[in-house]
This record gives C-alpha cells, sequence and structure tokens, in this order.
C-alpha cells in the first residue's frame, strides 16, 4: 500500500469496481462508480452515510469512501480540506493558504499582506490538519493539537501562550480566533470588539464547550445541555446577557440574521437578542407565540420568521425586510410547510402547493405571478433580492430584483425568450448564489438565469454545459461561477477579472480537477497532484509563483488508512447532531466561511 502521503488513483488494480470522488470539502461529494452499494466513513469506520453523493459536515477530516458490487470493492480516501484563504474585506486583499501532503503550508496573494507565511516559520511548519484565517492573518492547527499564529497582530497573529497546546478546534470571525481545546474551555484572541476578548464570559468558558461557532463578529460556544455562550460585537448578538438564563440549557439551533440572533429550544421555544429593530428583542404578544412549538426559524437581512408545529407562521423584526405579515396574516395562519428569504423578504410554501410572500419590493411583491403560484410549487430558491418556484411539472416562476440600488430591478435575463423557454418545463435541480439561479435539467443540461453582470449570463460557454456538469461553485462574494464537470474538467463564466475567465488555465482546467475552492476575487483547483489559481492576482487568482512548491506535493485522495481515531469519531458525533438540528445556521455559514 502507497504511504499516506502517496496520490494514488482508486483501487482498481485490485477491483475491477472503478469510483472516483469529486466535490469540495464541506459541500456535497460525488461519487462517480457504476457500483450501487456506497458508504461514506470516517477514519474510525463509522459509516456517516450511503449514496452517490455526500453532504460533508466534517472537511477538516479524511473521508473513506467504499463502492461494492457484489464481491468487489473499490476505496478512495480523500484527503481534508487542503485550500483556505483569508476572510474577505470588499476591495482589499487577500491570501490563499495550501496545505501540502506533509502538513507543510504554502500561501500567496496580495503584495506584502500580512497573511503571507513568514519563511523561518513555514521552514518549521509541519504536521498541520487544518488552517483558519481572519482578515489579516492565518492560525494553523497541527495533527497533535499544537498550534501557530501569523500575520497582524490586531487580527490574531500573535499566538497567546495557552493557545499553543491542547487545541481541539479553531474558529475566526473576521479579526478574533476562538480556539476549543480538549479539556472544553475556550482560547479567543486579536480585536477585542469582534470576539477577541473573552472576559466578560470567561467563567462560563472554562469547561463543557462542544463547538464554537462564528458570525463574522462574533463567536457562539455551545456546550453540553443545550447551553449557549456569546461575545464580540454587541450590536449584532455578540452581547446575550440579557436572556443568559434562557441560554442555560435546551438549546439546538442558532439562526442569526445580519443584527439579531435566534435559539430555537427544545419543546419548540425561541429565545432572541440583538438589536431590536432586527428582531432581537420581540414584542410581549410576539413573545408569547413564540413560547413553544416553533419547528424552525428563518431570516432575512433584519427579521425573523417562525414556523410553528401547527403550520402557522410568526414573524417579527424590520418591517421593510418582512418582519410585518399583516397583509398576509390570514394565510399564515395554516398550512405551511416551508419557510424561504431573500435579505428583504420571504416565502411561504404550503402544503396546496401555492406560495404566499411578504416583505420588501425585492422579493416580497409576488402579484405579477400571483396565478402561477397558486398551486404546484414543490421547492422555493433565493439570491439576494429573488426568489425561483421550481414546480412539479418542472417549471419556473420568477420574481423579485437582480440589482443592488432601491427600485432597481438590475441587469437580468429572466425575461428572455430563450430562457422563458427553457425554464417552462424540465428543471429538476435548482443551485441559487448572489444574483444568479444555476437549474439542472433532465436531459443533462443546464441552464443559467437571473442577474446577468454575475452569473446568470453562460452564453460563452453554453454548448459546454449541455452535458456532464456534476456541481457548480462561486468565488467568494458569487460574482464568478465555475462548473466542475463529470470528466473533470472546469467551464467558468461571470465577472471575468474575478474567475468568470480561465482562459490563462484553460488547459490545467481541462481534465483532473477534483474540488474547486473560493478565494475573494479568485478560484483554485485541486488535481490529483496539483492545484491551479485563477482570478485577481491580489487575492490569490496567480499561484505561478509557488507552482514548484505545490507540483506532486498535493492532492485530493490518498490510499487508504486503518481506521485509528477514536477522538475523531466522538467529536463528529457531537458536531454532526448539532448541525443537524441546527440546518438554518448552515444557510450563513457561506457568509462566513470559505468554500
Amino acid at each position: 500500500m502507497a504511504s499516506p502521503s502517496s496520490p494514488v488513483a482508486p483501487d482498481s488494480a485490485l477491483s475491477p469496481v472503478s469510483l472516483e470522488v469529486r466535490g469540495n470539502r464541506g459541500l456535497t461529494l460525488h461519487a462517480l462508480t457504476s457500483a450501487e452499494d456506497i458508504e461514506w466513513r470516517n477514519d474510525s469506520d463509522e459509516v456517516l452515510g450511503t449514496g452517490r453523493t455526500f453532504f460533508d459536515r466534517s472537511p477538516s477530516e479524511a473521508l473513506v469512501v467504499v463502492a461494492r458490487e457484489g464481491d468487489e470493492q473499490a476505496r478512495v480516501r480523500v484527503r481534508a480540506r487542503n485550500v483556505f484563504t483569508t476572510h474577505a474585506v470588499f476591495d482589499a486583499p487577500s491570501v490563499l493558504a495550501a496545505l501540502r501532503d506533509d502538513g507543510s503550508v504554502v500561501t500567496w496573494g496580495g503584495e506584502n499582506h500580512p497573511a503571507l507565511l513568514p519563511p523561518e516559520l513555514g521552514a518549521r511548519l509541519t504536521g498541520v490538519r487544518t488552517l483558519c484565517g481572519t482578515s489579516q492573518a492565518f492560525v494553523a492547527l497541527r495533527g497533535d493539537g499544537t498550534a501557530e499564529a501569523w500575520g497582524h497582530q490586531d487580527f490574531g497573529g500573535t499566538l497567546p501562550e495557552e493557545a499553543r497546546s491542547g487545541v481541539r478546534t479553531v474558529t475566526d470571525t473576521l479579526s478574533a480566533f476562538a480556539v476549543l481545546k480538549e479539556d472544553g474551555s475556550v482560547v479567543a484572541w486579536g480585536n477585542p470588539a469582534e470576539g477577541g476578548d473573552i472576559s466578560a464570559v470567561a467563567d462560563e468558558l472554562t469547561s463543557d464547550v462542544l463547538a464554537v461557532l462564528q458570525v463574522e463578529t462574533f463567536f457562539i460556544a455551545y456546550k453540553k445541555g443545550g447551553g449557549v455562550v456569546t461575545w464580540g460585537d454587541p450590536k449584532v448578538g455578540g452581547d446575550s446577557s440579557a436572556v443568559r438564563e434562557e441560554l442555560r440549557s435546551g438549546v439546538v439551533g442558532l439562526i442569526p440574521n445580519f443584527g439579531a440572533v435566534t435559539a430555537l429550544k427544545e419543546g419548540g421555544a425561541v429565545v432572541a437578542w440583538g438589536d431590536p429593530e432586527a428582531g432581537g428583542v420581540p414584542d410581549e404578544a410576539t413573545r408569547e407565540q413564540l413560547k413553544e412549538g416553533v419547528k424552525s426559524v428563518h431570516f432575512s437581512m433584519y427579521a425573523f420568521a417562525a414556523l410553528k408545529e401547527d403550520g402557522s407562521v410568526v414573524v417579527w423584526g424590520d418591517p421593510e425586510t418582512g418582519g410585518d405579515s399583516r397583509a398576509v396574516a390570514d394565510q399564515l395562519s395554516s398550512g405551511v410547510v416551508a419557510v424561504y428569504s431573500t435579505a428583504q423578504a420571504f416565502a411561504a410554501l404550503k402544503d396546496d402547493g401555492s406560495v404566499v410572500t411578504w416583505g420588501g419590493e425585492k422579493g416580497g411583491d409576488s402579484s405579477a405571478v400571483r396565478e402561477q403560484l397558486q398551486s404546484g410549487v414543490k421547492e422555493v430558491f433565493a439570491t439576494t433580492f429573488a426568489f425561483a418556484a421550481l414546480k412539479e411539472d418542472g417549471s419556473v416562476v420568477n420574481w423579485g430584483h437582480y440589482g443592488f440600488e432601491p427600485g432597481d430591478p438590475g441587469p437580468n435575463n429572466v425575461g428572455d425568450p430563450d430562457v422563458i423557454a427553457q425554464l417552462s418545463g424540465g428543471v429538476e435541480r435548482v443551485l441559487h448564489f448572489l444574483v444568479a439561479y444555476v437549474g439542472f435539467k433532465a436531459d443533462g443540461s443546464v441552464v443559467t438565469w437571473g442577474g446577468t453582470l454575475y452569473g446568470a449570463d453562460s452564453s460563452a460557454v453554453h454548448e459546454r454545459l449541455q452535458q456532464g456538469v456534476l456541481d457548480v461553485y462561486m468565488n467568494g462574494p458569487g460574482t464568478s461561477l465555475a462548473a466542475l464537470m463529470r470528466d473533470g474538467s472546469v467551464v467558468t463564466w461571470g465577472y471575468a477579472e474575478a474567475g468568470g475567465d480561465s482562459s490563462s488555465v484553460a488547459r490545467e482546467l481541462a481534465e483532473g480537477v477534483h474540488a474547486v475552492y473560493r478565494g475573494y476575487g479568485a478560484l483554485a483547483a485541486v488535481k490529483q497532484s496539483s492545484l491551479v489559481a485563477w482570478g485577481m492576482p491580489k487575492d490569490g487568482g496567480d499561484a505561478s509563483g509557488v507552482r514548484e512548491e505545490l507540483e506532486g506535493r498535493i492532492s485530493y485522495a490518498e490510499a487508504p488508512a486503518r481506521a485509528t481515531s477514536a477522538l475523531c469519531q466522538g467529536l463528529l458525533s457531537r458536531e454532526d447532531s448539532f448541525w443537524r438540528s441546527a440546518a438554518p445556521w448552515s444557510r450563513l455559514q457561506g457568509r462566513g466561511q470559505r468554500r
């Protein structure tokens, strides 16, 4: 058997069963095989899922994929995520980092950026398991639980002594880090205003913490028994002292918007805190409705909507972003089975297949398509300011805006005759991005629509999208899109300078790509023994300067390893159960975490 650091193909030499795995760690992974019996396992040999696709909730751990056909089987061990980026701040440079197979690190991107790895540290930085970045610094976590940091001191670049060892996980905001230690305690540092100072809650973070989550400018600690502790920017939810007693136990889900946070508790009670105008302090009548029976909570930019077990919906927060549903109150009193949201509006899907909308003009007004939304809708998808309803007959109904200015519908192709024809039927699956949609059709083709500046216009690559698209990824802000094909090639479109134009690396993207990760204005593709980047050089779009350091030293899959890590199994079971119960939160992770 090859050593763990050796890039290998599936065990095709040992078995006639073929197996390839593609997809980004932390998102949906795809097993390409003729076999019907497919299992996804961790290194402790625990079965995490079955089937041809698997949503990856533990990207910092290796996965073993097993495909069986009769008495034969093939195995591929997929490496942990190995491409990372600093948090992006609009129009500021950023850095990409690659974790090589031997556990060493290579960085590139913005010129003289403080998060570029210093050579003297790089020479001794080995055994790294994962990386985490603020906007100006990185932390590297080794497999033995020791950590190293570099970058701007005010953004977490100087590691405190108590965070150097015994570390289980690292989490970041825009300018601070927090580590969860093996003893269940938490250490934080960096910008005090965004989570770098835990002094106000230090006594609650000395033990029993299971996970640390982030919402860009503050942290949330999830404790044994369902307790929650927050710290960081008080304006948007970092200060939960007003509801501290209610958060000491029983929390099963956390749902933040851009100014407040809600906690869903066992029994269906909801607790809110943060900016009162964003729903952080519900009025007395609303609090009474939220005491029990809530099934899920959903958010717009500054409002919340709670779906109750009886099919009714309770809303609160900023009226202009969906916090006032009085105009459709009768329709929301029963029969609602799902709630969706844009930044300014909500849409409720009812058990008769109809859709009800409310909120700002950008998504809240569906009057132009009211008749089409009376029946037959099976799912709704949202971009920033628009909705798309997928109907049982495979057609799609669109409403909302695709621009960012008030009253501006934005340049779009929703009314284009060719798009209308393609959306009249046969659509089976929809992906949604910043202002664009990608629809997968029954005939294997892909249709794109929505805001034409940022991803909806794929006319230049239309022919290449007619067959074989496996998944689609976006750059940091969602202005450029990249399709990973079943044959391992990559097709790009959208904002050219930020990754939409990959012509400079077209030959390298013609085959062998397994994953496409995003920087801010750049994209990076991981192949079996190399990495390819394109887009804005200031954001890591030019990796030519580190090509020799990466060639043959970074790979997507490795030789299968024996199951030895009982610790990984325990961590996974805890984290996975929490994330499943807090599914709405995962939507916001795209805002805070880099994919």
